[in-house]
């Protein structure tokens, strides 16, 4: 953690938001001299423990963020810059949630899916695939960051643009995935996220 001016100053700029604790997804609660106590964010709304750390664990960098699957879509959650904000950790004042490029309140986000968005956890390519072939998926949802997939088997990056679509009816050793040739920019970060 960086070194604040005091305590006071450090809890000012941390209680309240998110940020991670030994790479766990926390809500800070307070910092003293030496401690962070803090609860992680998947519990928060269920069975919070309150937890205690050195600073040294506490990381105020950005937490990640990206598609995050939430009831039964993918939304594509960012941070929204507010004018005078003394806070540094994410918090729902400044996270702005979107779904088919229409803003949600980012408020009915659960904080569960909200700390595996920024752990990462996300169900691989395959099993969302496969999900496609038994013509099971829900509205959408994402295998990565930066990717999803719609119940109409479009393929969107990043909320923006649709790539191309899942062709359920491929071998999988021959490509499942058909891109429009305009987007082969994105080639590349579409392959390294496909994991059976």
């Amino acid at each position: 953690m960086r070194p604040y001016k005091s305590k006071v100053y450090a809890n000012d700029r941390l209680v309240n938001t998110i940020a991670r604790v030994k790479n766990t997804p926390a809500m800070i609660q307070k910092i003293t001299d030496t401690k962070v106590q803090w609860v992680d964010l998947s519990e928060f709304n269920t069975n919070p423990v309150l937890r205690a750390d050195p600073l040294e664990d506490l990381d105020i960098n950005p937490v990640p963020l990206g598609y995050c699957n939430h009831k039964d879509s993918a939304v594509y959650l960012m941070r929204e810059p507010i004018r005078r904000d003394w806070k540094q950790g994410l918090r729902c004042q400044t996270l702005m949630a979107l779904r088919d490029g229409e803003e949600i309140k980012s408020a009915s986000i659960a904080y569960e899916d909200l700390a595996k968005t920024i752990i990462g956890d996300y169900p691989t390519f395959g099993k969302v695939f496969q999900t496609a072939v038994d013509k099971a998926l829900p509205y959408s949802v994402a295998w990565d960051r930066s990717f999803m997939v719609k119940h109409t088997l479009e393929i969107v990056y990043r909320e923006e643009v649709v790539i191309g679509k899942i062709d359920i009816n491929a071998d999988p050793n021959h490509g499942v995935v058909d891109i429009n040739p305009s987007m082969e920019w994105v080639l590349e970060e579409l392959e390294a996220s496909i994991k059976w």
